[in-house]
């Protein structure tokens, strides 16, 4: 099973010319830079999402402050674990980030790799195919030896 799918798909000229100039600048192929924008813009929905998340903790954490039947220390205990998810989830963001540029750069080589890989394939059929006929060569030779060596004797022989 392919790990990856070719798609065609229409998109305004202006746009392209982005891509391409963006391609180039990053170092990666049109399509490399495609999947990492597209990547990229999951993770950012993903990174919003927490964001918000963290900001209904804030506030629910002002409401609390604001409440006489809480005690201070639960308070800064629940300020301490929000700041420990915060940091928690700031760090995988981070990872993330890391890990989806290591994916742009293992796939950006891979691309750049298969030409060349291609090339390597064609050169040992090449080579594989030279082996055959100079055997094929020789065997013939052989052959057209072995019938001369055989003209010769029968031609002594008629003598």
């Amino acid at each position: 099973m392919k790990d990856s799918l070719q798609v065609n798909f229409r998109m305004p000229a202006a746009l392209k010319a982005r891509l391409e100039a963006a391609a180039l600048e990053s170092g990666r192929s049109l399509t490399a830079e495609i999947v990492h924008r597209l990547s990229a813009g999951f993770f950012d929905q993903s990174a919003e999402s927490a964001t918000r998340q963290l900001e209904d903790v804030s506030e629910i954490r002002r409401l609390i402050q604001r409440s006489p039947l809480i005690r201070s220390d639960d308070i800064e205990a629940f300020a301490n674990t929000v700041a420990a998810v915060s940091e928690h989830a700031k760090n995988v963001a981070t990872a993330m980030n890391s890990l989806l540029d290591a994916r742009m750069a293992l796939e950006a080589k891979t691309e750049e790799l298969r030409p060349k890989l291609e090339n390597v394939r064609l050169a040992a059929a090449q080579d594989l195919t030279d082996k055959v006929v100079k055997a094929q060569a020789k065997q013939h030779q052989d052959v057209l030896d072995a019938s001369a060596k055989i003209a010769k004797r029968k031609k002594g022989r008629a003598k």
